[in-house]
C-alpha cells in the first residue's frame, strides 16, 4: 500500500520539522538565558 507508505513520510517529516523547529527556538532563547541567569525563563 502506497497510501500508508506515503502517510508515514509525512508524519515522519511533520515530526522532524516541529522538533527542528523547537530546538531553533531553544537555540534562539537558551542563550539570552544563560548569559542573564536572573531574568525569567519565556514559558
Amino acid at each position: 500500500m502506497d497510501i500508508i507508505g506515503y502517510a508515514i513520510l509525512l508524519t515522519t517529516s511533520f515530526l522532524a520539522s516541529i522538533i527542528g523547529g523547537m530546538m531553533g527556538m531553544a537555540m534562539l532563547i537558551l542563550p539570552p538565558v544563560m548569559i542573564f541567569p536572573s531574568s525569567p525563563s519565556p514559558a
